[in-house]
């Protein structure tokens, strides 16, 4: 069993393009460019127009994380399989992340996925709330082939012992 079909994409949370053509992979890997945040101020900006799942916005690989008050669910799930990480936090919070950012280059955040904690420029500490597979996913840089991949020795045992057992099939 093999990955194949898709080496030249680089929107794979397991292996990713910056914009400077930096390989990259996983999620917290060492070396890794810092990704850059996005917040949304707006009550769920990105949710898809009503009919078409191809018009809501797709996730962008250049992109480490998200920060709105809400996702759309097919937006939220993509982020994921894109190795980017949608936070949802109050509007409020949203807020005032949105206020710290206009300070400009001095005003940075921090996101520590292990401890579902945002640092604010000033120090303030907003606590998230995130899946516990999804976070495992993440930091380990696995997607769905790679998931399939890590059973790969049960796959292959259940593969021989099905042509034994139906060896018509």
């Amino acid at each position: 069993m093999r990955r194949a079909g898709a080496a030249g994409v680089t929107s794979s949370p397991s292996s990713r393009q910056t914009r400077s053509g930096q390989r990259t992979r996983g999620a917290n890997r060492a070396g890794r460019q810092k990704p850059s945040a996005s917040a949304e101020r707006g009550r769920n900006s990105l949710r898809k127009s009503v009919g078409s799942s191809h018009r809501e916005r797709e996730p962008s690989s250049a992109v480490g994380c998200v920060i709105a008050p809400s996702f759309a669910d097919i937006f939220y799930n993509n982020c994921f399989k894109n190795g980017i990480l949608p936070i949802a936090l109050p509007q409020s919070e949203v807020d005032k992340l949105m206020d710290d950012a206009e300070r400009g280059a001095n005003a940075r955040i921090s996101i520590d996925l292990e401890a579902q904690e945002i640092r604010g420029p000033d120090g303030g500490v907003i606590k998230f709330e995130i899946d516990q597979f999804r976070k495992k996913c993440l930091i380990n840089g696995w997607d769905d082939i790679s998931l399939t991949l890590r059973k790969e020795n049960e796959i292959a045992s259940f593969e021989t012992t099905h042509k034994t057992q139906f060896p018509w099939m």
